[in-house]
């Protein structure tokens, strides 16, 4: 098999791969399952901070290490790590079983994360795709991802009918081997431009080594700093927007059991939302092709702020649907930067970088998540989701607002390179048109010239 059609068959593995890590069965009961194994809010809540700490600090070197060695190793290496923490589900009690748990996915997905969209986006370059496919591919991944979550979300109810909360836990160790019948088939994709540099690891030359690791380390801090205004705002809102949909996310069952839905419905519910999300993934560019960058960050930016304070006072109908609101926004957000950042950045350290954005908003939640957990516990349910959706309104403002005057600014820019163009093209057509007109005048003058001359000679 040649290495083109090798490649072709990466991407389709790429979604099996997104597919499988993203089938967690226990995502919809997650909150009620901890809770009956002796977790408050607050616990549950530091658990998942203690699952973003370890992201942040193996998502920079995984991203790296992904870029230095190839993502497939990456790939395997996560995948394995993955099968082990869900293998370990089932006979996790109390709080720091569940922390343990929590980690060891961490480190997997630390693995993960940013490496497979990395290689999946260099499979496509050197596949010569054109832009616009290139341009999709993010939002066939993010779609993909909500297909199973859908599913697996569905299988959780289904699950329940059957058996309790722990039937649950044991089948998500089963889908947690899923990764491994799918990442031993992938291949890397051929190194473009701005490649990192391998240092030797020699003894005698370990000192240069960790200088060129530094290098290679600033050099990406300085592409996603320094290269464009643009670039820099897209960063900062990958790190701080995804915290407000994590902490809904963690929000919502507490939310239907406000609402006395019971548990059996969860995962229906999580399925539906799983179903919104992957249809608004896969139109997150054509919405945006038809209202425009600069509308789309506004609605964007609106709907979360929306969507918690319709949580906080509507009925159970209303609550549902604030619920979709905020899933099209979170799962549109998610494609519009993730694309930003992926076209913007050379090969050579695309996973890095990708790392670096999702370290900063593992950080953002490991800051604001326990205190909204905390909260939980002491205050109601309404005035939670009012002081989450006044934190997203303060989110909005420091990040989605710059990043929509750097889109405007862009937009002039390349409106005013196009009308300088369009310029020279009438310029030069002037030119074209002038030019043989000039000529057949001169060309007129040097006949008449030449037959007074004949005349003067007869």
């Amino acid at each position: 098999m040649s290495l083109q059609d090798q490649l072709k068959f990466n991407v389709h593995r790429l979604f099996a791969l997104r597919f499988s890590t993203a089938f967690m069965v226990v995502v919809p009961v997650m909150v009620p399952l901890y809770q009956s194994l002796g977790l408050s809010m607050q616990e549950i809540f530091i658990t998942e901070a203690i699952f973003s700490l370890v992201v942040c600090f193996g998502e920079v070197p995984s991203g790296y290490l992904a870029d230095l060695l190839g993502r497939r190793k990456v790939l395997i290496f996560g995948s394995l790590v993955w099968a082990a923490g869900n293998l370990y589900l089932p006979f996790a009690d109390g709080f720091w079983s569940l922390a343990l748990y929590e980690a060891t996915l961490g480190i997997a997905v630390a693995m993960v994360s940013g490496a497979d969209i990395a290689l999946a986006y260099d499979s496509e370059l050197a596949l010569k795709g054109s832009q616009n496919r290139q341009r999709q591919l993010v939002g066939k991944m993010f779609s993909v991802g909500y297909v199973s979550v859908a599913l697996s979300c569905a299988l959780a109810s289904v699950l329940l009918y059957w058996g309790d909360l722990h039937l649950v836990a044991r089948a998500q160790a089963v889908a947690g081997l899923l990764p491994l019948l799918v990442v031993w088939g992938l291949v890397e994709a051929p190194c473009h431009e701005d490649a990192m540099v391998l240092p030797t690891e020699s003894p005698a030359q370990s000192r240069s080594a960790w200088r060129q690791h530094a290098a290679n380390f600033v050099k990406v801090l300085r592409v996603l700093w320094s290269t464009n205004p643009l670039l820099r705002y897209v960063c900062l809102a990958a790190c701080f927007i995804p915290t407000i949909g994590m902490c809904t996310f963690l929000i919502l069952p507490k939310v239907w059991e406000y609402h006395a839905v019971p548990l059996t419905y969860f995962g229906w519910i999580a399925c539906a939302s799983a179903i919104v999300a992957a249809f608004s993934s896969r139109l997150t560019h054509r919405v945006e092709d038809w209202i425009g960058s600069r509308w789309m960050l506004v609605l964007i930016g609106c709907v979360p702020t929306i969507g918690l304070i319709g949580l906080a006072g509507l009925p159970l109908g209303g609550a549902l649907l604030m619920a979709a609101s905020l899933t099209i926004s979170r799962s549109m957000m998610a494609v519009l930067l993730s694309e930003a950042l992926n076209r913007r950045l050379a090969s050579g350290y695309r996973a890095t970088a990708m790392s670096l954005t999702s370290f900063g908003s593992r950080v953002s939640f490991v800051c604001i998540g326990p205190p909204v957990g905390f909260a939980l516990d002491v205050l109601t349910l309404p005035q939670v989701l009012l002081l989450v959706a006044l934190l997203s309104t303060l989110i909005c403002v420091a990040f989605l607002l710059p990043l929509g005057l750097s889109v405007n600014s862009a937009l002039q820019a390349n409106e005013a390179d196009h009308r300088n163009a369009a310029d020279a093209d009438a310029v030069a057509d002037q030119v074209q048109v002038y030019q043989p007109k000039v000529l057949q005048e001169q060309d007129d003058l040097n006949a008449v010239d030449a037959d007074e001359k004949l005349v003067v000679m007869d």
